[in-house]
């Protein structure tokens, strides 16, 4: 988690710095200034401003993509899509199925094969007795 690019470890640097630098009524005494001005800026008509505008911001793509009518063209991209998907899979399900079915009927031609291995003795090698 961070907080204004901030991690767990810095900021657990900064505090022991400021208890080091400010001591402990000194850190508390900051932390409730900090805490009131804190307060005080959420609390402004400026800040549900800013607050605003950035919903604005985080809306406005929706907003575009809904008045542009690039929402029906998106759903029927997504129908072409989907439909050409399942075309694909279905053709290769029937080109699984057919080699399947091809392997097994070559293995059933082929079921009575017969090897036969004709070994003869090296004539140049000495036979150990």
């Amino acid at each position: 988690m961070k907080i204004f690019n901030i991690g767990p470890l810095e900021l657990i640097l900064i505090l022991v710095v400021m208890f080091i630098l400010l001591g402990p009524t000194g850190m508390q005494n900051t932390a409730r200034q900090v805490g009131k001005w804190i307060r005080q800026v959420i609390r402004s008509p400026m800040w549900s401003e800013i607050m605003g505008y950035s919903r604005e911001i985080r809306e406005l793509p929706t907003k575009i993509v809904r008045d542009t009518g690039l929402e029906e063209d998106m759903a029927e991209i997504r129908k072409a899509t989907q439909a050409t998907t399942d075309e694909i899979n279905e053709a290769v399900q029937d080109a699984n199925k057919e080699i399947r079915t091809g392997i097994d009927s070559s293995v059933k031609e082929t079921g009575n094969v017969e090897i036969a291995l004709d070994i003869q003795p090296d004539k140049d090698k000495p036979s150990s007795s």
